[in-house]
């Protein structure tokens, strides 16, 4: 799709952030598109890197699903426009948009960012929000382990952890425990595990 615009060129594709890193240095490329399941910390970390490498290059990141909410981190993290799955056709257009040096935005996105200025809630990365004890918690119900599995490892009442998901879900803006864990996952699965008190 994008070959066939006159006014783009295909400066080149890259496996990882050290080849897209390298590619950035080496071409005049003025857009970047990244396509991801999720932006966790890594992709995060990506985004920034490219923009602190070259900060004149817009960069586009492209969901493999219809998640959202992944476009508040991308944006933040210095992204110029963010597609999910069901958008993704909308790409040409959203590199037009950002090759002339603005946001793209679609509805969606717009609309969600304005929900959470609207109430005024804390949007950061989980390392951000939560203490290093919910964040532990987090951190294992990514890993797949069940309540009373926590509780033994913890050496916690299964009540107490009930009480940390409740906070870890008002701190994150989650409202059901699936929707806990399905970030919980994202997120275990991206920055790998963390170091724990014992």
């Amino acid at each position: 799709m994008i070959e066939k615009q006159r006014k783009f060129v295909v400066c080149g594709w890259t496996a990882n952030g050290r080849q897209t890193l390298s590619k950035i240095r080496s071409t005049r490329a003025q857009v970047v598109i990244f396509t991801g399941n999720f932006v966790g910390p890594a992709e995060m970390e990506m985004l920034s890197e490219v923009r602190r490498t070259k900060p004149s290059i817009a960069t586009v990141f492209v969901s493999m699903h219809d998640e959202t909410a992944d476009a508040v981190p991308a944006l933040r993290s210095g992204a110029r426009a963010f597609l999910t799955k069901s958008e993704s056709g909308r790409i040409v257009e959203a590199l037009r948009r950002v090759a002339s040096g603005k946001v793209f935005l679609t509805d969606r996105n717009t609309a969600l960012l304005a929900s959470l200025l609207s109430e005024n809630r804390d949007y950061r990365t989980p390392q951000a929000q939560l203490t290093q004890r919910e964040l532990e918690i987090f951190d294992l119900v990514g890993q797949g382990l069940a309540t009373s599995e926590i509780a033994i490892r913890l050496k916690l009442s299964v009540k107490t952890v009930h009480s940390y998901f409740a906070r870890i879900k008002e701190k994150l803006g989650l409202k059901t425990a699936g929707q806990l864990r399905r970030a919980a996952f994202r997120w275990s699965d991206s920055s790998g595990t963390i170091g724990r008190d014992n």
